[in-house]
């Protein structure tokens, strides 16, 4: 058995506050440039929005390339020139912090290309 690595997706909703004279002109507001409101700071999962990213399998397979999984499965990121490359693709973009569930999973998201570029667990989630 070994482990595949998928790509996977999945949608948060939140609230935002919107400076504007009515609803109708806050809505317009955001409709001309949703990139210029600042993500909420809290987000609740959609539930059933989690799901595969692509299943075409020559796609899964550029995530499961011998370096690409080496690299991603490494713990030890710093340094690492696909990691850096990754990141610096993002340079100039809206990053944000979100927190899912209960605490239970930050990530460092790229906003622009709703792509997760870092995320961990809480390893204290489920500890009694």
């Amino acid at each position: 058995m070994k482990t595949i690595i998928l790509p996977v997706t999945w949608e948060v909703c939140g609230f935002v506050k919107v400076e504007a004279h009515d609803i109708e002109s806050a809505i317009e507001l955001f409709n001309e440039n949703p990139d210029s409101i600042p993500l909420p700071k809290e987000s609740e999962y959609v539930d059933g929005s989690f799901a595969l990213t692509d299943s075409d399998p020559e796609f899964v397979k550029l995530y499961n390339s011998a370096e690409r999984a080496e690299l991603t499965t490494s713990s030890e990121t710093s340094g690492n020139a696909f990691e850096f490359d990754r990141l610096r693709a993002h340079i100039d973009h809206n990053i944000a912090i979100a927190v899912y569930g209960d605490n239970v999973n930050i990530s460092v998201e790229c906003t622009d290309c709703n792509e997760v570029l870092y995320s961990v667990d809480n390893p204290l989630v489920g500890i009694s």
